[in-house]
């Protein structure tokens, strides 16, 4: 399920708007780099291969979606892409923004997507043999897309599957067809 196989060095320094620098050791061999970043007080990560950039926070445009978690378009450099709020996918309270908080754009299959996060952190060469499952865990929002858990740097980080994230939701599924007409 997880893909081990990327050496590269991509994402290895990223600035963003706020002059925050992400900085990461190269990936060796049976190592899989994550971007991790925070909601609340967890820490996740997600796979740097699937994500086309980091952008700070900006002005969505409503549009009407019966998916609860989609807050909206925007519009970057031409390309009108849906925004995810993270806190409402995974049933936690909202938040009241702050200077941290950042879109995290990712490539789908046929689709970017951005989802809101409230701090990227940093991104890390996790060791295949240290992922494990994850825990047993009660079904809830979320449970299904976390698709493994690692120790980075004394924390217990939450690999995201991001082709997870949308699930079998119908309801996203319409807004992502009433996007592309």
């Amino acid at each position: 399920m997880l893909n081990c196989s990327y050496v590269g060095d991509q994402l290895n320094s990223q600035t963003t708007d706020n002059n925050k620098t992400l900085t990461a050791a190269k990936a060796l061999p049976g190592q899989l780099k994550l971007l991790c970043f925070r909601l609340g007080k967890t820490v996740f990560g997600i796979d740097i291969m699937r994500i086309k950039e980091i952008v700070p926070l900006q002005k969505l445009s409503e549009i009407p979606s019966p998916a609860s978690f989609i807050d909206g378009v925007i519009n970057l450099r031409g390309a009108v892409i849906p925004v995810m709020n993270m806190r409402k996918r995974f049933g936690m309270s909202a938040s009241a923004g702050t200077e941290e908080a950042a879109l995290i754009i990712l490539k789908l299959h046929r689709q970017l997507l951005a989802i809101t996060v409230d701090e990227v952190l940093e991104v890390v060469a996790a060791d295949c043999g240290d992922i494990m499952p994850p825990p047993d865990m009660e079904d809830g929002l979320g449970v299904e897309c976390v698709i493994g858990v690692c120790l980075s740097r004394g924390r217990v980080l939450m690999i995201l599957g991001i082709d997870f994230l949308l699930g079998d939701d119908e309801q996203f599924k319409a807004c992502l067809n009433q996007l592309e007409r």
